[in-house]
């Protein structure tokens, strides 16, 4: 767990946590739910954190642990697991409250190599442009997992073009991850850099 000084000059602590203790937290924050019964509930404050965060993943993936062929940066350190172990989410606390998330999964589906894909960035909203996104994206940049892999970004919206998309360009600038865009298709990257067009 690495601090951080906010824009405002308040501390928080970056944690990166796997789905199992990533449930453990969800459970803790059920009952601050939006509305329970939408499609995909969200918790108070935030966007797109919800309850069912770890269950609504890729279930009809191939399995990981069965891939022979695989290139530099699609190799974890340990070949044997099942896809959802390798997931990852980096927090954003203010003591135990979660203000920021950036949520991966390590996935195949939608193209032809594994890639850590992300879910959603999600910054509660009186957190915003105080520098949250950009701790979770530098810590993102330096976190062990990510080394040499390949880390696929989506379309931004509306708020990721305004807060996000060019603290990415900056932070991930000479780093060892290979950054891929939704728009990047066909060969696997071989080496750190960015792949395709940020729109």
């Amino acid at each position: 767990m690495n601090s951080a000084v906010l824009k405002d000059g308040s501390k928080i602590e970056i944690k990166i946590v796997d789905n199992l203790e990533m449930e453990n937290i969800l459970s803790n924050m059920k009952n601050s739910v939006n509305d329970p019964f939408s499609r995909c509930p969200t918790f108070v404050k935030f966007q797109y954190l919800g309850p069912r965060m770890i269950k609504e993943r890729f279930t009809d993936d191939s399995n990981y642990f069965n891939e022979a062929d695989l290139s530099p940066m699609e190799k974890q350190e340990d070949l044997t697991l099942e896809n959802e172990k390798y997931d990852r989410s980096i927090l954003a606390l203010s003591g135990r409250e979660i203000i920021g998330i950036c949520a991966l999964q390590w996935v195949k589906q939608g193209n032809n190599f594994w890639r850590y894909h992300t879910r959603f960035i999600d910054v509660v909203e009186n957190k915003r442009n105080k520098r949250v996104g950009t701790h979770l994206i530098r810590e993102l940049g330096t976190a062990p997992f990510i080394q040499n892999k390949i880390w696929e970004v989506g379309r931004f919206r509306l708020e990721g073009k305004k807060y996000i998309r060019h603290v990415i360009m900056r932070e991930l600038k000479g780093s060892n991850i290979a950054l891929v865009t939704k728009s990047h298709w066909g060969e696997t990257p071989t080496k750190p850099g960015f792949y395709g067009r940020f729109e």
